[in-house]
């Protein structure tokens, strides 16, 4: 893992707060050798969206992807994505969002748990989303 390109993606790319913390966290745990910690945090990667707005406040995981891919030669989501992977490996888990089946039936990707502030973020942004699929498949149902 280049803990070189996270202390870059923490000094120079543009991202919103809760992001930048998950960040500044994730290399923290990996300091630690706490790789159980940083998979579940990078876990917010699948949450990112491309663009800082800040008055979209639901959405706590931003990049400015373009000035980032421009000015850094790649993304965030790009860099804790295979982070992510790596920590889950090295956590003995699966990554968040996969799936598979096994002789034990299908088995989905690990939901982080824990009080830590960005997995508590991940968890409420994951039942947001959720939420708002749920209502427009009702929507969808109904009209």
């Amino acid at each position: 893992m280049n803990l070189k390109s996270l202390n870059k993606c923490i000094a120079q790319a543009r991202v919103s707060p809760m992001l930048k913390q998950a960040c500044e966290d994730i290399k923290e745990a990996i300091s630690q050798e706490d790789y159980s910690l940083a998979y579940q945090i990078s876990a917010c990667k699948s949450y990112i969206t491309g663009s800082i707005d800040p008055d979209r406040h639901g959405h706590a995981f931003q990049e400015d992807e373009k000035y980032n891919r421009r000015n850094l030669g790649g993304c965030v989501y790009s860099l804790l994505d295979a982070i992510h992977f790596e920590m889950a490996e090295k956590a003995n888990q699966m990554p968040s969002g996969m799936t598979m089946v096994t002789e034990k039936g299908v088995q989905t990707g690990y939901r982080p748990a824990g009080e830590h502030p960005v997995i508590q973020r991940i968890k409420y942004e994951d039942d947001t989303i959720r939420k708002e699929c749920e209502e427009r498949i009702q929507q969808r149902n109904n009209g």
